[in-house]
């Protein structure tokens, strides 16, 4: 069995001009790099057939020999959320909204925004709300790939291997971002899925 562990931690931000009317630049935080990323792979060779610990004689060994086993699991953090030019009147750290906290139907806590489109900014309103606001991402990347391997003889030259992918094995769903526009119905919902569904992949090599 062997299995390897690989964790990553960054931090990155960028500058830019928080509107047309700013003179200088200010910083905010990057998407070009996520806070985590964690990938664990493993792979298990089965311990049957010749040369293994078990049924390493006969027509058996031929069945159950030469099988292996994989998984790689994978995750991140989502983008930061990008956000308009609003009018908000309450705490901005208490619009991130954490574990049991929040739902599809309300990804952040909505009070304090103007939802009222007549009363929002126009294009002449220098922009005071931030474009991004660190905690309040994307749904992450949780994702386990598996697979199952067989390699095994025909004749002595000829080597056959025979292989099954699952990629998103659980078939874990992966969220699109929530709506950021104040004056839309959907404003703080989810309603759309990004990752891939489970995918499964029959494979055959032959070497000779």
């Amino acid at each position: 069995m062997q299995t390897n562990v690989g964790y990553a931690w960054t931090r990155d931000t960028e500058t830019f001009f928080l509107d047309e009317f700013s003179g200088t630049t200010t910083w905010r935080p990057s998407n070009d790099a996520r806070p985590h990323r964690l990938v664990v792979s493993n792979i298990w060779e089965l311990p049957f057939g010749k040369g293994r610990a078990w049924v390493g004689q006969g027509w058996l060994s031929k069945v159950v020999g030469g099988w292996q086993i994989g998984a790689s699991l994978q995750y991140q953090p989502g983008p930061l959320l990008g956000w308009g030019n609003s009018f908000f009147y309450g705490d901005i750290d208490k619009i991130a909204r954490h574990g049991s906290e929040r739902t599809l139907d309300r990804w952040f806590n909505t009070d304090g925004f103007e939802r009222v489109a007549a009363r929002g900014p126009d294009g002449f309103h220098r922009r005071i709300f931030p474009t991004r606001i660190e905690g309040i991402r994307r749904d992450s990347t949780k994702q386990l790939d598996m697979n199952l391997l067989r390699s095994f003889k025909i004749k002595e030259r000829w080597d056959n291997q025979f292989r099954i992918d699952l990629i998103n094995a659980p078939n874990h769903p992966q969220f699109d971002s929530p709506d950021t526009s104040p004056f839309s119905s959907d404003f703080g919902k989810v309603t759309s899925q990004i990752a891939t569904t489970r995918w499964i992949q029959l494979q055959y090599r032959l070497r000779f």
